[in-house]
Protein backbone atom coordinates (compact mmCIF):
# COMPACT_ATOMS: atom_id res chain seq x y z
CA UNK A 1 0.00 0.00 0.00
CA UNK A 2 1.12 3.37 -0.32
CA UNK A 3 2.23 5.45 2.71
CA UNK A 4 -0.45 8.51 1.62
CA UNK A 5 -3.71 6.07 2.15
CA UNK A 6 -2.91 4.63 5.87
CA UNK A 7 -6.47 4.13 7.48
CA UNK A 8 -7.19 0.85 9.21
CA UNK A 9 -9.70 -1.22 7.75
CA UNK A 10 -11.77 -3.93 9.10
CA UNK A 11 -10.13 -7.73 8.33
CA UNK A 12 -12.73 -9.21 6.32
CA UNK A 13 -11.27 -12.65 7.93
CA UNK A 14 -11.23 -11.82 11.57
CA UNK A 15 -12.17 -8.95 14.40
CA UNK A 16 -8.90 -6.96 13.58
CA UNK A 17 -8.54 -3.90 11.73
CA UNK A 18 -5.20 -3.66 9.77
CA UNK A 19 -2.84 -1.08 7.67
CA UNK A 20 -0.57 -3.14 5.21
CA UNK A 21 2.74 -1.83 3.86
CA UNK A 22 5.80 -3.35 2.72
CA UNK A 23 7.66 -5.18 4.84
CA UNK A 24 5.47 -4.17 8.09
CA UNK A 25 1.81 -4.25 8.93
CA UNK A 26 -0.86 -2.99 12.03
CA UNK A 27 -3.40 -4.61 13.46
CA UNK A 28 -5.83 -2.77 15.39
CA UNK A 29 -7.93 -5.23 18.26
CA UNK A 30 -10.37 -4.02 20.22
CA UNK A 31 -11.41 -5.38 23.21
CA UNK A 32 -13.46 -7.33 24.05
CA UNK A 33 -11.70 -9.63 21.50
CA UNK A 34 -14.14 -12.12 19.71
CA UNK A 35 -13.38 -15.58 18.98
CA UNK A 36 -10.66 -17.13 20.74
CA UNK A 37 -9.41 -15.77 24.15
CA UNK A 38 -5.84 -16.53 23.36
CA UNK A 39 -5.16 -13.02 21.86
CA UNK A 40 -6.76 -11.28 24.61
CA UNK A 41 -5.01 -8.12 25.60
CA UNK A 42 -3.11 -7.36 28.93
CA UNK A 43 -5.96 -6.90 31.44
CA UNK A 44 -8.57 -7.50 28.45
CA UNK A 45 -7.56 -4.21 26.58
CA UNK A 46 -7.75 -2.78 23.19
CA UNK A 47 -4.05 -3.44 21.63
CA UNK A 48 -2.30 -2.15 18.95
CA UNK A 49 0.38 -3.94 17.39
CA UNK A 50 3.20 -3.29 14.67
CA UNK A 51 4.37 -6.45 12.90
CA UNK A 52 7.81 -6.33 11.69
CA UNK A 53 8.39 -9.21 8.64
CA UNK A 54 12.32 -8.97 8.26
CA UNK A 55 13.25 -10.83 12.03
CA UNK A 56 9.73 -11.31 12.95
CA UNK A 57 9.13 -8.68 15.46
CA UNK A 58 5.69 -7.55 17.05
CA UNK A 59 5.64 -4.61 18.99
CA UNK A 60 2.21 -4.61 20.50
CA UNK A 61 0.99 -1.73 22.62
CA UNK A 62 -2.31 -1.92 25.35
CA UNK A 63 -4.62 0.27 24.14
CA UNK A 64 -5.59 2.18 20.47
CA UNK A 65 -3.30 3.86 18.84
CA UNK A 66 -4.63 3.51 15.56
CA UNK A 67 -4.75 7.68 14.92
CA UNK A 68 -0.61 8.06 15.93
CA UNK A 69 0.30 4.85 13.67
CA UNK A 70 -1.65 6.18 10.79
CA UNK A 71 -0.21 9.71 10.73
CA UNK A 72 2.98 7.64 11.69
CA UNK A 73 2.76 5.31 8.12
CA UNK A 74 1.84 8.63 6.07
CA UNK A 75 4.47 10.97 7.64
CA UNK A 76 7.25 8.54 7.85
CA UNK A 77 6.99 4.50 7.48
CA UNK A 78 8.15 1.58 9.10
CA UNK A 79 10.61 4.17 11.38
CA UNK A 80 7.89 6.60 12.39
CA UNK A 81 6.13 3.58 13.71
CA UNK A 82 8.97 2.34 15.51
CA UNK A 83 8.92 5.54 16.92
CA UNK A 84 5.47 5.78 18.04
CA UNK A 85 5.67 2.67 19.76
CA UNK A 86 9.35 3.57 21.63
CA UNK A 87 7.22 6.77 22.97
CA UNK A 88 4.66 4.79 24.95
CA UNK A 89 6.42 1.73 25.08
CA UNK A 90 7.42 2.60 29.34
CA UNK A 91 4.09 2.87 29.94
CA UNK A 92 2.06 0.56 27.54
CA UNK A 93 3.93 -2.08 26.38
CA UNK A 94 2.15 -5.35 25.83
CA UNK A 95 3.59 -8.80 27.41
CA UNK A 96 3.09 -10.00 24.06
CA UNK A 97 5.84 -7.60 22.93
CA UNK A 98 8.82 -9.67 21.80
CA UNK A 99 11.13 -7.29 21.94
CA UNK A 100 13.77 -7.57 24.64
CA UNK A 101 12.92 -4.60 27.36
CA UNK A 102 16.77 -5.00 28.10
CA UNK A 103 17.72 -2.82 25.51
CA UNK A 104 17.83 0.91 25.72
CA UNK A 105 15.88 1.58 22.81
CA UNK A 106 13.59 -0.43 20.42
CA UNK A 107 16.04 0.65 17.00
CA UNK A 108 18.65 -1.15 19.17
CA UNK A 109 16.84 -4.24 19.63
CA UNK A 110 16.03 -4.14 15.82
CA UNK A 111 19.48 -3.82 14.72
CA UNK A 112 20.32 -6.95 16.49
CA UNK A 113 17.14 -9.35 15.56
CA UNK A 114 18.71 -8.12 11.35
CA UNK A 115 22.04 -8.97 12.36
CA UNK A 116 21.22 -12.38 13.38
CA UNK A 117 18.52 -13.06 10.96
CA UNK A 118 21.31 -12.02 7.85
CA UNK A 119 23.96 -14.19 10.21
CA UNK A 120 21.80 -17.39 9.74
Amino acid sequence: MENGSAVFEKNPNGSNYVIECDGFYLSYNPAPFEGSGVFAGDKGSDETALRIEQGGAWLILNGDYRTEYEEAVRSGGLDACVAVYESHRAVARSTWSNDSTNTASVAEWLAERARNVTND
